[in-house]
């Protein structure tokens, strides 16, 4: 069943702040002493707010690093990798891995395939065909100017938001393994397929140190008791994606717009992203039967999840852009469609 009459802005806040009562859906975030405290072959090049997590691991034979990040920032982001790649002797990226194809971890990818021409892309077969499509491309083209006028005051208004080259090198799945070591198997980082987030979503273990730099599949780390979930595409995916993550038995953990998980909630950190996905579902589908159409769904949401935090983690042109899929995901799977 749903609702028959249309509700007012103030009775669906009303509602809104009874579930945040009720699931404490969103919690404040907190930033623990370990988040950046990198092994030595590691260095954080990060910048700009709302990017994701961007650290170069150098292997004794080649440089890689986990994502490019937006578009705005990439001056900063550059200026950072060289200063990094000259600390420790190197004068180039060898390759880089794709966790997925959204504009906040590959805006910045034309850039670097602009700085360095040979570097190696390795990202998923699916990643590969959206990095095809002209509609994905204006989407991340349209996303990275609202990311530009959203933040740091404009002052990176004059960097040119570009979405050309874009390119999978190496197709990679479930097992395979990138070599950065001297001699095969010294260190290379093992691939996990983790839909939920996306259906090109990867995770990459680095081996033989047990560090699991993990995908949007498995959230956000938020606090020890919170991790931000975004399930766009499969709700089932995720949670499966979640327990996968946990078996491979992981040393530490470092979530994507994050960094480094704090080291005595590495065994559970799965289990609370599963928790607070249940939480979500739940609310979504107890907010379903009240709901005459998906624009109420919509406005719950928003008044549920956005907030000053938030916002300082995505702008709302993204965040609305994600609420559809997330509510759309939990209504198809558990058959409660409009």
């Amino acid at each position: 069943m749903k609702g028959t009459q249309e509700m007012t802005e103030s009775e669906i806040k009303a509602l809104a702040e009874e579930a945040k009562a009720k699931y404490k859906p969103y919690q404040e975030d907190e930033e623990s002493p370990e988040r950046y405290a990198y092994p030595d072959f590691c260095e954080r090049v990060t910048y700009g707010t709302a990017n994701c997590e961007l650290v170069l691991f150098f292997g004794s034979k080649y440089t890689a690093i986990v994502d490019a990040g937006m578009c705005y920032p990439v001056p900063k982001i550059m200026e950072n990798i060289d200063a990094a790649l000259k600390k420790h002797g190197r004068d180039k990226i060898d390759l880089i891995l794709i966790s997925h194809s959204h504009y906040d971890h590959v805006g910045a990818l034309p850039y670097f395939l602009k700085k360095w021409p040979e570097l190696k892309v390795y990202a998923s077969a699916k990643c590969a065909k959206v990095f095809s499509s002209e509609g994905a491309r204006k989407v991340m083209r349209e996303l990275g100017e609202n990311a530009r006028e959203s933040y740091h005051d404009g002052m990176w208004k004059d960097t040119e938001i570009i979405t050309d080259p874009l390119r999978v090198d190496v197709i990679i799945g479930e097992g395979d393994r990138v070599e950065i070591g001297q001699k095969e198997g010294e260190q290379y980082f093992e691939v996990l397929e983790t839909k939920g987030h996306t259906d090109c979503s990867l995770t990459f273990g680095l081996m033989p140190q047990k560090i699991l730099f993990t995908s949007e599949s498995t959230g956000v780390y938020g606090n020890r008791n919170f991790v931000h979930t975004a399930n766009l595409k499969s709700y089932h995916d995720a949670i499966e994606s979640a327990k996968k993550c946990k078996a491979w038995g992981a040393k530490r953990i470092i979530s994507p717009h994050y960094g480094l998980v704090p080291s005595e909630i590495t065994d559970t950190y799965f289990d609370i992203f599963i928790r607070n996905s249940e939480i979500e579902k739940d609310m979504i589908l107890d907010f379903r039967d009240k709901a005459k159409d998906m624009n109420e769904m919509l406005e719950f949401f928003k008044g549920v999840y956005w907030c000053r935090e938030r916002k300082n983690e995505q702008p709302i042109g993204a965040f609305m852009a994600n609420a559809t899929p997330i509510i759309n995901t939990i209504l198809r799977e558990f058959g409660r469609e409009f």
